[in-house]
């Protein structure tokens, strides 16, 4: 299979003098091109079932090359999201079966060696991805096969932070705030129970 690659063209020249920039070459991998949330970074993105890696472009100097996060090892798949002046990357390598997050300098250190954990990795939830904005982070995750959301203030972001997933604010259950009639079939009763507000938010549905 040929090698997939990605050009730059600039707008007004012929395609003649566009210029390869990245090339795919591992047919396992498939390849994507996209921007950074803020649209600051141009981010190109290999993976395959198992092993991922990203590469980034200030846009602001679109001829210069694009820089490697962390080069790609088997069996390692990382993602990464710009915060700010930082980069978010949730990866499970180092054994982090179900995923950690941590921060490094935009726009990556070339390797792991400057990523700074954030959330460390739990054998209990699995972290699934984060989504960076101005003021707050959102991180997507499952525990006890239920997925959850938990909102998470940006401030500190490139800090570690011990963090707990409380009870969630709704949950579907044995709860008695509310419940709905019996069905004529017999089957059980559904009953939705509210909860204490708490400090960070969560949604999930709970037993």
């Amino acid at each position: 299979m040929a090698a997939v690659p990605v050009w730059r063209h600039i707008v007004g020249t012929p395609t003649s003098d566009d210029m390869v920039v990245f090339e795919e070459s591992d047919e396992k991998f498939w390849l994507g091109v996209g921007t950074s949330r803020d649209e600051k970074w141009l981010m190109i993105h290999t993976s395959s079932k198992l092993t991922s890696e990203v590469w980034l472009l200030h846009a602001a100097a679109p001829a210069s090359e694009f820089s490697v996060v962390a080069p790609r090892r088997q069996g390692v798949e990382y993602e990464v999201e710009v915060a700010g002046d930082k980069l978010l990357i949730l990866h499970n390598g180092d054994g982090a079966e179900n995923f950690e997050l941590a921060s490094a300098p935009l726009p990556g250190a070339g390797d792991t060696s400057a990523w700074t954990p954030v959330i460390a990795h739990r054998a209990d939830t699995r972290l699934l991805s984060v989504d960076a904005f101005e003021s707050y982070l959102l991180l997507y995750y499952r525990r006890d096969g239920l997925t959850g959301l938990s909102v998470l203030p940006a401030s500190g972001v490139g800090e570690e932070r011990p963090i707990t997933f409380p009870e969630p604010l709704y949950t579907v259950g044995r709860g008695r705030t509310r419940s709905t009639p019996r069905t004529t079939s017999g089957s059980a009763t559904t009953r939705w129970s509210r909860r204490p507000p708490c400090t960070t938010t969560t949604w999930r549905p709970g037993r």
